[in-house]
């Protein structure tokens, strides 16, 4: 059984500049995306802030999910303090350099499947 990575087909830069051209003429929310992208640039390097600046977005973009459960704020700022370094080398690349087989995305040594269970809920 093969793994997701295997399923995803990643788009080609022409692909991915059509949908995320498409994306901001049909989403109304950009105002919430960009708030959150400015608080986290804000307070980059300071996990508590950083997980009540993602927390907001996820929050209002998942309200649905998470009225089932709780967000848990403090496992997302752990999460983010023990990935800090690893989120910095994402950081500075460009988003059109990462591929399904990037170690960067998926470090064995790396916590950042966490990340997902953060947000999320799951595990």
């Amino acid at each position: 059984m093969g793994g997701f990575l295997e399923v995803i087909q990643v788009p080609t830069r022409a692909e991915f500049r059509r949908g995320y051209l498409a994306f901001e003429v049909k989403e109304r929310r950009d105002a919430m995306y960009k708030t959150a992208a400015f608080l986290v640039d804000r307070f980059w390097g300071r996990p508590a802030e950083m997980a009540d600046s993602l927390g907001v977005l996820l929050l209002t973009w998942n309200q649905a999910f998470y009225r089932y459960g709780p967000f848990d704020f403090q496992r997302l700022e752990e999460t983010i303090a023990e990935n800090q370094l690893h989120l910095e080398g994402l950081r500075a690349r460009c988003i059109l350099s990462y591929s399904p087989s990037d170690p960067l995305l998926w470090p064995r040594h790396c916590t950042c499947s966490r990340l997902g269970s953060s947000l999320f809920g799951t595990c």
